[in-house]
């Protein structure tokens, strides 16, 4: 339905109430329908003059009276069902980011474990170098005696401390991995 001359005047800069108000453009009297229950719409629009009204439509195009109560659920499932699928989307996007993320998020995690294991292998070495009769030393060590800044990380990317091993001439410093358990396939040396 298309009103064939809309009126220019809004409803809001006219005096009166929520149910009728006075136009000073046309100086009659402009009726909102949408505050009206059905029945009393009825009785204005049949009879016989011509009134002028306001109203609101629905987005199907059906006017809206005060006594419509809810939404029809046609239109109930058409708003929810808009939403449903945003929210269904939205989802869908978070999990494909979340799965893609992941993975690289272990990845740096693991490389900058072993980066942090190799800083720490060289303070070992540092620090058998410095301290006579050491046979081998903590992260504990390496801060206590200043070959490690305390800046520094001495655990790794899941927040474990570092495993130090001296064997000899070698030294390992390790980390439990991802699983956070040491002797598992997942250890970073």
């Amino acid at each position: 339905m298309a009103i064939a001359t809309p009126c220019d005047v809004h409803w809001d800069t006219m005096a009166g109430t929520t149910r009728k108000r006075r136009c000073e453009a046309c100086a009659r009297d402009v009726y909102d329908l949408s505050a009206h229950s059905l029945e009393e719409a009825n009785a204005l629009l049949g009879n016989g003059d011509r009134p002028c009204i306001g109203f609101r439509r629905r987005h199907d195009g059906t006017v809206v009276a005060n006594d419509c109560g809810r939404a029809r659920p046609v239109d109930w499932l058409r708003k929810w069902g808009a939403t449903t699928a945003v929210v269904v989307t939205l989802v869908s996007l978070a999990t494909a980011v979340v799965s893609w993320c992941r993975p690289q998020l272990q990845r740096a995690r693991m490389t900058q474990s072993r980066s942090d294991a190799l800083e720490l292998r060289s303070a070992v070495v540092r620090y058998l170098g410095l301290v006579r009769n050491a046979r081998c030393a903590t992260t504990e060590d390496l801060v206590r005696t200043g070959v490690v800044d305390p800046s520094i990380r001495t655990t790794d990317a899941w927040d474990l401390p570092f495993r130090v091993e001296c064997n000899g001439e070698d030294i390992v410093v390790s980390s439990a991995g991802p699983d956070r358990v040491f002797g598992s396939d997942d250890d970073l040396r």
